[in-house]
């Protein structure tokens, strides 16, 4: 029988209607575990259905001997202050290719250590922050018989403070740089050319940590105490990136629909999708909810009332700060009458796979929506389109995953997205929430 896994995904008999959940968002959990090992004392997170970045987390803490335990769905980290050292041997080797976010955030926890200690890690990382360290003289760039990575060197005492500028385009970067800055000699400035995601720097916030921000700058005084991180409590934060997805289905399936997505991070740090879909004319209602440790969530509803606006050019930091959303907006903009081009996407670019846009492309040809590729970005709509089966391979990437199953519930045919294992690493009841909301959708073993 075929290890590899189907989903098989059609179109709803109605409109596609309904109120669900969504995970956690693992950039703001994966800040708040980050912290909560700097701090001293145990400190909860509380994380539902946790993807695979959380998951690898969590075992670094392990692999590290942190203290780590699982209560239903809460996650408790015991950590040990802000510069003692966790439990592990000299010249440790641990592989976290694959997941820039959980790399990025353990070179940052373990720069500057007393110990040595190898992270094999994908090549994005290596050139960016590992470049950083290297020059900083933290550690350098090594190729071993298990792969490539960067070595940390064994530093005696704390490391120097620094003054860097970042694109901003690399949200492990400013994170990393954060957490070795808390554990610095002397004061740190940091200065980005886009905001990335602050949910780190909301984390410290509330910990009073002696950080200064103001949009792209922030400037670290370390603190000298052990325990001035004192450990928190922190309750759940939904996914924008799995609600985006979901919050667009009514707009591409034939028969509408209103779709409400609840407890989503609303942090426009990251991605403000709901007030762009207000600016193409979409009828989104965001009911805020307040905040949970520094972090704004909302229920949000998007109704279906036409397709979106277009004819014009989607560009800039507005586009950049979609990050992986774009795929799915591409899809919902190419439904318009109206032609739009797209440039300055930066999907892909965080992980090395450059050719996640592309790829996204054919899917949507193949889903009959009109979409060129041009020298200045992504032309799509302004043409007449049918929504066609799908027949694709994700590759196990599941960005494409979640597009593939995007576009397929709005076929009135079944189409099949081939290997979509990885929608467990950062959705698993995908399916089971499409058929809640009206779609025809079940996974099981590929019959090739």
């Amino acid at each position: 029988m075929s290890s590899v896994q189907v989903l098989t995904v059609s179109a709803a008999p109605g409109p596609l209607e309904g109120s669900v959940p969504v995970p956690s968002d693992e950039g703001v959990a994966l800040a708040r575990l980050a912290a909560a090992v700097l701090s001293r004392g145990e400190s909860r997170v509380n994380v539902r259905e946790p993807g695979a970045q959380i998951q690898t987390f969590l075992r670094l803490l392990e692999a590290l001997g942190v203290e780590v335990r699982r209560a239903e769905d809460d996650v408790f980290v015991r950590g040990l202050g802000l510069t003692a050292l966790p439990d592990y041997d000299e010249g440790l080797c641990l592989d976290l290719r694959g997941e820039v976010l959980v790399a990025g955030l353990a070179l940052g926890l373990l720069a500057g250590r007393a110990r040595s200690i190898t992270i094999l890690c994908d090549e994005t990382i290596r050139a960016t922050l590992g470049a950083r360290l290297e020059q900083m003289g933290l550690g350098r760039l090594v190729t071993t018989a298990e792969g490539s990575g960067v070595q940390l060197a064994a530093i005696e005492g704390r490391p120097p403070g620094f003054d860097l500028q970042l694109t901003g385009l690399f949200p492990w970067e400013k994170q990393a740089l954060l957490l070795l800055a808390l554990r610095a000699s002397s004061k740190s400035r940091i200065i980005e050319g886009v905001l990335s995601p602050d949910h780190l720097e909301r984390v410290l916030f509330r910990a009073r940590a002696p950080i200064q921000a103001e949009s792209t700058w922030m400037e670290v005084h370390p603190p000298r105490d052990e325990d001035a991180l004192a450990p928190s409590s922190y309750e759940f934060v939904g996914s924008m990136f799995v609600a985006g997805h979901l919050l667009l289905l009514p707009l591409l399936a034939s028969a509408g629909g209103a779709v409400t997505v609840r407890e989503v991070s609303t942090n426009r740090s990251a991605s403000d999708l709901p007030t762009l879909l207000k600016v193409l004319g979409a009828d989104i209602e965001v009911q805020a909810r307040g905040d949970r440790q520094g972090e704004p969530f909302a229920d949000i509803t998007l109704r279906a009332r036409g397709p979106l606006r277009g004819g014009f050019t989607l560009a800039g930091e507005q586009a950049t700060r979609l990050l992986d959303l774009s795929l799915p907006l591409l899809a919902a903009l190419a439904r318009g009458a109206r032609p739009t081009l797209v440039t300055d996407l930066v999907c892909g670019q965080r992980d090395g796979s450059q050719d996640v846009v592309q790829r996204a492309a054919a899917y949507l040809l193949s889903a009959g929506a009109p979409v060129q590729l041009t020298e200045q970005g992504i032309l799509v709509g302004g043409a007449p389109s049918s929504a066609k089966p799908l027949r694709v391979t994700t590759g196990g990437d599941r960005r494409l995953a979640l597009l593939g199953a995007l576009l397929g519930s709005a076929s009135p045919e079944p189409s099949a997205i081939d290997d979509v294992a990885c929608l467990g690493e950062v959705f698993p009841r995908c399916a089971g929430t499409l058929r809640r909301l009206g779609a025809l959708a079940r996974v099981g073993p590929s019959e090739n």
